[in-house]
């Protein structure tokens, strides 16, 4: 007589071996599938930083080639107004065991050419006028700005319009060609609303630039 209950016992451990035997199966591929795709990821973070360093490199040699073009391009050092404000008057009790009144003007050198060294501004005129720093010289980049000051002796001369010249002398990076451009710089006072003025400058440059070698 057959014993139901050892076939059924039989059957339950095979069933059983079968699903543990599917379920290590499972775990295993699962296994492989997550190392593979570890992998894959891996692989995908070396590319990305492959390409980033890629990247950087061109940026380097795109930056340095802009550079040098920047470096061999002719200079082009424009004097300019930082505002239209008007002049600032500053009184001798301002200007310790001074007696003298000053215009003053904030400027700037701006380079639109190639990078550029400016020789020092010597700027001459009526009244006396000075630059402030008086050494505005050196290395000008290409886009790049020179600010100072352009201040004229006053003197109490309230009659006298303040005008003069200021050569600009620059030259290339790579270049000993030096070329001098002159601008005129010219004060007038301007009549306001009711009645209120200030002085303002007016810069005009010369019709031509002429180059010196040195």
């Amino acid at each position: 007589m057959i014993d139901f209950i050892a076939v059924g016992t039989l059957l339950l451990a095979v069933a059983t071996f079968t699903l543990a035997f599917f379920t290590f199966r499972m775990a295993r591929e699962t296994r492989n599938v997550a190392s593979g795709t570890e992998q894959l990821a891996k692989a995908a973070q070396d590319q990305l930083e492959a390409t980033r360093e890629q990247v950087r490199i061109a940026s380097e040699e795109l930056s340095q080639l802009r550079d040098e073009a920047a470096s061999s391009r002719e200079p082009q050092v424009i004097l300019e107004l930082d505002t239209d404000e008007v002049f600032s008057q500053v009184s001798p009790d301002e200007l310790a065991g001074s007696d003298s009144y000053f215009l003053i003007a904030k400027m700037h050198l701006a380079n639109y050419g190639g990078h550029a060294f400016v020789e020092r501004l010597h700027p001459t005129g009526k009244p006396e006028m000075r630059t402030r720093p008086s050494d505005v010289a050196g290395y000008l980049p290409s886009g790049g700005r020179m600010s100072f000051q352009l201040r004229f002796d006053w003197n109490n001369e309230l009659n006298e319009r303040p005008s003069g010249s200021v050569p600009v002398r620059a030259r290339a990076q790579r270049s000993d060609q030096w070329r001098e451009t002159l601008f005129f710089v010219n004060v007038r006072f301007v009549h306001g609303d009711k009645g209120v003025g200030g002085w303002r400058a007016e810069i005009k440059q010369a019709l031509n630039a002429r180059a010196a070698d040195e």
